[in-house]
């Protein structure tokens, strides 16, 4: 997620494109050795079945911790604060953006994860469990690591075959990070200034549609013959 709003430009297109039944897995992770928190891990098992030889870890914890901490971070962006018809044209990366979280995560249609159901609580908590017990089935025992992070750093580099860090195990929260908290600044920020300037907003869409329609959009006439 990180990478998708900080850093590649043009992958929520790719993100959708998966939603829709038409991933292309290495032009996504071309160069990635690695790939953690959704859109990734909500495809885990395609990408197990991509990609045989990786190696999957389940992180594990309770469930009420999680669902308030992912309502008050990520989900809170799944909608931006001001009318999708202004992000359509003055914010094209926002509604893209925006697209893809929902295609990809709150509202997967395809029987899976949330499928626009994660505000009802015991729903979700069902998902949750029905997920954690998906993983165990379908990935094979010798390429799971079912793994809390209260563990730290022994069984997570045993599994992957790495020396263990001398630096001390990290436990910085998602809602304390850099990336949440320059998401919801921006989203902020944004939305402020929509609502700030929405007097004379509505006419310079008007002039950016009219624009686009008399000069971008143009389909060339060709001549008979």
């Amino acid at each position: 997620m990180e990478d998708i709003f900080l850093h590649k430009r043009g992958h929520e297109n790719l993100w959708l494109n998966v939603s829709e039944g038409n991933p292309d897995w290495d032009t996504i992770f071309e160069g990635c050795k690695a790939a953690v928190d959704f859109p990734a891990s909500n495809y885990y098992k395609e990408l197990a079945e991509h990609y045989p030889e990786s190696k999957v870890i389940l992180t594990t914890r309770d469930f009420d911790k999680w669902h308030t901490s992912t309502y008050d971070t990520i989900y809170q962006h799944g909608d931006p604060p001001f009318p999708q018809i202004i992000t359509w044209k003055l914010f094209p990366f926002l509604n893209r953006f925006n697209k893809m979280t929902n295609a990809c995560i709150w509202d997967r249609k395809d029987g899976k994860f949330f499928d626009g159901h994660f505000l009802d609580k015991e729903a979700c908590r069902k998902t949750f469990e029905d997920h954690l017990a998906d993983v165990k089935k379908s990935i094979p025992a010798d390429r799971l690591l079912c793994w809390d992070v209260k563990q730290g750093w022994e069984p997570l580099c045993k599994f992957l075959d790495k020396p263990v860090p001398k630096e001390p195990f990290p436990h910085s929260q998602l809602t304390d990070g850099p990336t949440m908290k320059k998401m919801s600044q921006v989203f902020a920020v944004v939305g402020v200034v929509i609502l700030v300037a929405f007097p004379v907003t509505i006419p310079v869409l008007s002039l950016l549609w009219a624009v686009d329609a008399l000069f971008l959009n143009k389909t060339p006439k060709t001549k008979a013959g």
